[in-house]
């Protein structure tokens, strides 16, 4: 009998990084409350973010029809 399963990796990271980010950043332990000062943590969370707007924006595009294709399509079948 097999088994069939999926991963699901972008959620999966997606959650991780606002975890230790929310962790780290927003309610640090005192051992961590110099990393949210940090310029190369800023760095990294400021990638981070701008490669998941990336992501969000390319799928956004990638789901949602051109309006000018879509008329265009209803005019000339």
């Amino acid at each position: 009998m097999a088994a069939r399963g999926e991963f699901q990796i972008v959620p999966m990271l997606t959650g991780l990084f606002w975890e230790v980010e929310h962790d780290a950043i927003y309610k640090p332990s005192p051992r961590l409350k110099g990393v949210s000062k940090s310029l190369e943590m800023k760095e990294c969370s400021k990638d981070v973010l701008k490669a998941l707007k990336s992501f969000e924006e390319k799928f956004e595009r990638l789901i949602r029809p051109d309006p000018l294709v879509e008329e265009k399509e209803k005019r000339w079948p």
